[in-house]
């Protein structure tokens, strides 16, 4: 039962029905998800009074739009998607030029699950940012191509834009790619990008999580021996890389049930 009230409560709040949606959080009991969301929307009356109390005053336009930026700022570093999406909407209406805006913008809309909305936010991002921005835009787009889900074929269309823009996020880029070709169940070419990585001086701290990924590719390809070596190699990068750590304790699962197969 709370699991679909906490579904319900969701789809009030993408709908900006925040009176609703907080009624219904507050009726899922001991669930630290529905106290976050609570969290969230008893922000956005403050905020909306301090909004209304700027439109109302004689404040300069530049004035406001740097009241509500703070607003923003302050919203984004404890990310609350509500409190992003009513403070940029009143932003953006002053500052339509403002790129990492819009960007932000399209965050909090796609944190709504309005993904059209959010597409067009990041399209308006690539008109106002710097072209060495770019890449990232493509990403966001791509992850927003994806509509929650762990991949898709359209996301490929601008991670595939995003490897063409050169700069100290290449291998960030190549990674998103690879991850996207790794859950479409492309794996030759998921395991391409990741080996490209390693070509665009991506820093050494982020090379267990490479690793790890490539470990998956193989484990997929059913050749254990493979990834056992790169989640191994994984764990020597990052002795506290959690993820390896479980995909080579359960590897060692599977060769004992392969063992125990080929025994009889």
């Amino acid at each position: 039962m709370d699991e679909i009230l906490m579904n319900i409560g969701l789809v009030h709040k993408s709908m900006g029905a925040y009176q609703e949606s907080e009624a219904i959080f507050k009726n899922v009991v001991n669930d630290s998800k529905a106290r976050h969301e609570l969290d969230k929307i008893q922000c956005v009356g403050e905020a909306s009074d301090i909004a209304r109390k700027i439109r109302e005053s004689h404040y300069r336009i530049d004035q406001v739009a740097e009241l509500y930026l703070a607003i923003h700022e302050s919203a984004r570093d404890n990310w609350n998607e509500i409190l992003i999406f009513e403070t940029l909407k009143e932003y953006l209406k002053l500052n339509k030029d403002h790129g990492l805006a819009w960007i932000w913008y399209g965050r909090a809309l796609r944190g709504l699950f309005h993904w059209r909305k959010a597409e067009k936010a990041f399209k308006k991002a690539l008109e106002y940012c710097q072209e060495e921005i770019q890449g990232a835009i493509f990403v966001e787009l791509g992850i927003n191509s994806c509509r929650g889900e762990a991949a898709s074929v359209e996301a490929d269309k601008w991670y595939a834009l995003a490897c063409k823009v050169k700069g100290k996020d290449e291998g960030f880029f190549w990674k998103n790619r690879g991850q996207n070709f790794l859950f479409l169940g492309r794996l030759d070419e998921a395991n391409e990008c990741f080996e490209k990585v390693y070509d665009c001086h991506w820093g050494s701290f982020e090379d267990d999580e490479i690793l790890y990924f490539q470990g998956l590719v193989f484990r997929a390809k059913k050749d254990f021996i493979r990834a056992r070596s790169y989640f191994k190699e994984s764990l020597e990068d990052n002795p506290e890389n959690s993820k390896s750590k479980k995909a080579l304790n359960g590897l060692e699962g599977i060769e004992e049930c392969i063992d125990i197969v080929k025994g009889f």
